[in-house]
């Protein structure tokens, strides 16, 4: 909100400042300009702004450290291959696939260590890389991509913005899919009962907001499970530093990424019909 706040106040500077440069201009050259021409001149320097700031604010995302440079790398458990729209975790396991979508802004690349861990324990998983980082603008090929995955079961997760996407996807096609994991993330639509469910989230997360997920546990399907993972916060489900206004973890993000992947394994298990 303080963004978009801010973004309005600017826009507004800028309409009058061109309006006042506009007229200043005519009269220097000692004829006006007429209304309309004013008005289009100031609506092209006005979306000319917008676009710029619009340009900004797309391209500065969270970028993936060093252990998630590393996670993308293949090694004796896990092979890393880039798929169309994303990559690929390819670990022992056959049966299910987890399809990932990053948190707003956060690059992809970030979430390769939980992804890696998470195929290494026999979740093979897609991580969606969406165009500009923003997880909204995959959801119209996420059919796509999931079509062309050939697997039992298929488990539909994502942090923060990516959860929501994920959560409506597993709305709207209940009979493809198996589970749904939300980190940090809360459903806009009715979750099906038929779909096994994880929501985790740390307690130090300040990002989250805790009214709009208290408000949103009816859109759970009656066996939701949930982990609340003491001392996490919202960017410790991926490997990209601190984020704005988020808490102070108090435990580390290899303990956060830990209880995460044992619990989205022990769902796996469950929808395979192990437990």
């Amino acid at each position: 909100m303080f963004y978009l706040i801010a973004l309005c106040v600017i826009l507004f500077a800028f309409l009058w400042a061109s309006w006042r440069v506009v007229g200043w201009v005519a009269q220097r050259r000692e004829h006006g300009l007429s209304k309309i021409a004013r008005v289009l001149l100031t609506s092209c320097l006005a979306t000319s702004l917008m676009v710029g700031v619009a340009f900004l604010w797309l391209t500065r995302s969270y970028h993936g450290d060093a252990t998630a440079k590393r996670a993308l790398l293949s090694d004796d458990q896990v092979a890393v291959s880039p798929e169309e729209g994303g990559y690929l975790f390819d670990g022992p396991g056959e049966d299910t696939v987890l399809v990932f979508l990053p948190g707003a802004k956060v690059q992809a690349e970030a979430y390769a260590p939980l992804m890696h861990d998470l195929a290494a324990g026999g979740i093979d998983c897609l991580l969606v890389d969406p165009t500009f980082n923003i997880a909204f603008l995959a959801a119209s090929s996420l059919e796509d991509t999931v079509g062309r995955l050939s697997y039992d079961h298929l488990m539909m997760a994502g942090h923060s913005m990516g959860g929501v996407v994920a959560a409506s996807y597993a709305a709207e096609h209940p009979k493809v899919t198996d589970a749904l994991v939300l980190l940090a993330a809360y459903p806009t639509d009715k979750v099906p009962d038929g779909i096994a469910f994880l929501s985790v989230y740390g307690t130090q997360d300040t990002v989250l907001n805790p009214d709009a997920y208290d408000n949103a546990r009816n859109l759970w399907p009656s066996d939701a499970r949930q982990l609340v993972i003491a001392g996490g916060n919202h960017a410790g489900f991926g490997c990209y530093g601190r984020q704005t206004r988020d808490g102070e973890a108090l435990i580390t993000q290899d303990d956060q990424r830990e209880q995460t992947v044992t619990a989205i394994i022990e769902l796996a298990r469950h929808i395979e019909g192990d437990s």
